[in-house]
């Protein structure tokens, strides 16, 4: 039986200080499994998606945070070892990864994210610049290595693919 009774500590934002700690500077939140290579904002303004790439960690992951807190909500991807972009539906009911060479869609469940059924795409290709239609029915990307743009439905068909003869940096896509 100890002499001294066991205190909990927290930090002055109610985490939880480590055995022996007194104070903590700074804060344990916002902080990703390693750097931050991708980032979004759902439309809402009330949460944030990360991807992470490892850079000394075994393997990345995509976070989705609770921006007035600023706690980690949950862990989309975990185990990836290619983290590419993100990008939120504008009605933020969808959020698209792009990693490990697919484009994998999930879709918000309360405050958790849960994944569709079906992925995006050939797991051979790497996408960039997801962009998702206005009205969130339509989704593009672009492979930087093979120079092709592509189109899909929220079905997961394909409704358009081309091979450019020039590479591509950008991707943007108009309201009509």
């Amino acid at each position: 039986e100890s002499r001294h009774p066991s205190t909990h500590r927290v930090d002055r934002h109610g985490d939880p200080l480590p055995e022996h700690a007194l104070l903590r500077l700074g804060t344990i939140r916002y902080r990703t499994l390693d750097g931050c290579w991708a980032i979004g904002v759902s439309p809402d303004g009330k949460r944030a998606a990360t991807g992470s790439m490892p850079s000394g960690a075994p393997r990345g992951a995509v976070e989705v945070w609770d921006l007035e807190s600023g706690k980690r909500l949950t862990t989309l991807v975990e185990d990836a070892s290619n983290i590419i972009d993100l990008a939120w539906s504008p009605a933020g009911d969808c959020l698209f990864v792009s990693y490990d060479g697919m484009l994998e869609a999930f879709r918000p469940d309360g405050d958790s994210l849960g994944r569709l059924p079906g992925k995006l795409g050939d797991a051979k290709q790497n996408y960039w610049g997801i962009r998702v239609t206005q009205d969130g029915q339509r989704v593009a990307a672009f492979d930087p290595q093979r120079c092709s743009v592509h189109v899909w439905d929220r079905s997961w068909t394909p409704i358009w693919e081309e091979t450019l003869s020039f590479s591509i940096e950008s991707l943007a896509m108009s309201s009509d």
